[in-house]
């Protein structure tokens, strides 16, 4: 599974990378602290699924997965970092796109096998 991680933070990136390689999900993972970058790699059809953190401050996950949504032909699997998800930033990810998944900070392994495979 060729996976995009899209967070502004190096030191979560570099612990959530660790995680995804201990998990032995990922065949590649493609790491990235700028959207904009990501959304053009994702544009590229080389992601299997995009793992995003909510709060950025150029651009949050929400605006980032509503621009692949509007411009990737397919969606690749969709879940959101955060660090508390409440029924409020559920629901509005879900009017967004059904298929987008909320995990709480730290990755859940386990919990992210269980919705990409």
């Amino acid at each position: 599974m060729r996976i995009v991680l899209v967070d502004d933070n190096e030191m979560d990136m570099f612990i959530n990378v660790k995680l995804l390689e201990s998990g032995s999900l990922a065949k590649t993972i493609s790491t990235f602290l700028d959207p904009e970058e990501a959304i053009s790699h994702i544009g590229s059809g080389e992601a299997d699924a995009v793992i995003v953190d909510n709060q950025m401050p150029i651009m949050s996950g929400y605006d980032l997965l509503s621009t692949v949504i509007k411009t990737v032909p397919t969606v690749p699997a969709m879940v959101v970092l955060t660090a508390t998800v409440t029924e409020d930033l559920t629901n509005k990810y879900k009017e967004l796109h059904n298929g987008i998944h909320l995990l709480e900070k730290p990755l859940d392994v386990v919990a992210l096998r269980s919705i990409l495979l």
